[in-house]
C-alpha cells in the first residue's frame, strides 16, 4: 500500500527462542489448523501491505513464505524490539531517504485481526500506533516509522511499550473475535498446554459450526 509516505512493510517477530514450546520444535513451525501457525501470522499481516519481513534466524526452513528474513544485530535473541531496530536500520539503508512504514506482529499470534495493519496506518499516520485489546496495549502489534528506533546496541534491554510511551504511540482498539478462544484477537500461544487448548476450542468451533449447517 505505497503512497507519498512510501511503502508500508510488516515484520513478523519470530526471533525468540521459544524454549516452553521447544519439545514440539521451532514455535513458528508447530502445526495449528493443518498449517504452521506463522502461516496464519503472514495470511492475517499481509493484507494492505506491499511486502512482509520476518525478524529471525535465516534458514531453508522460510522458503515457503517468501519473506526476507533479518537477523538481529548484534548478539542472537536479544528480544523483540532489537529484531524491530534491526529491521528498520536494515530499511533505512536499502531504502536510503525514501520514508516507509514498518508494521510488526509477533509469529504465536494466530488470531490476528485481518485488517491490523491496514488499522494502524490509518490511525497512526506520521506517528507511531499500537494495537489495543479491552483497553490493553499489544505493544508487539504496532505502526514504526523509520526513526522511530535507534541502533540496535541502544535499545537493547528496553521494553516495546517503553518505547512506544515516550513516541506517544496512537492507539488503535481492536474488537472481539469470534474465532479466537476467549475473543481475544492478539492470543499468543507459548506451551504446549496452551496449544492444545487452542486445538481443541478450534475443533469444538467446527464441529458447532457443522452442526449448524
Amino acid at each position: 500500500m505505497s503512497d507519498d509516505r512510501g511503502p508500508a512493510l510488516g515484520l513478523i517477530l519470530a526471533g525468540g527462542q521459544g524454549a516452553r514450546m521447544r519439545p514440539l520444535g521451532a514455535k513458528p513451525f508447530v502445526e495449528l489448523g493443518g498449517r504452521p501457525m506463522v502461516a496464519h501470522v503472514l495470511e492475517r499481516l499481509a493484507p494492505g501491505l506491499d511486502h512482509v519481513l520476518v525478524s529471525g534466524l535465516p534458514g531453508p526452513e522460510w522458503d515457503w513464505t517468501g519473506c526476507e528474513v533479518v537477523p538481529d544485530r548484534g548478539a542472537a535473541f536479544g528480544g523483540p524490539l532489537v529484531g524491530i531496530a534491526s529491521a528498520l536500520a536494515v530499511l533505512r539503508a536499502r531504502l536510503g531517504s525514501q520514508p516507509f512504514r514498518l508494521v510488526t506482529a509477533p509469529a504465536d499470534a494466530p488470531f490476528l485481526p485481518h485488517d491490523l495493519a491496514e488499522q494502524l496506518l490509518r490511525a497512526g499516520g506520521e506517528r507511531a500506533a499500537v494495537a489495543t485489546y479491552g483497553g490493553s496495549w499489544v505493544p508487539t502489534c504496532a505502526l514504526w516509522h523509520p526513526n522511530d528506533l535507534a541502533l540496535p546496541d541502544a535499545v537493547a534491554g528496553r521494553s516495546i511499550r517503553s518505547v512506544l510511551e515516550a513516541l506517544d504511540a496512537v492507539p488503535v482498539e481492536f474488537p472481539v473475535k469470534r474465532e479466537a478462544p476467549g475473543g481475544d484477537p492478539f492470543l499468543n500461544i507459548n506451551t504446549p498446554a496452551e496449544l492444545a487448548l487452542v486445538r481443541l476450542a478450534l475443533e469444538d468451533a467446527r464441529r458447532s459450526d457443522g452442526s449448524r449447517k
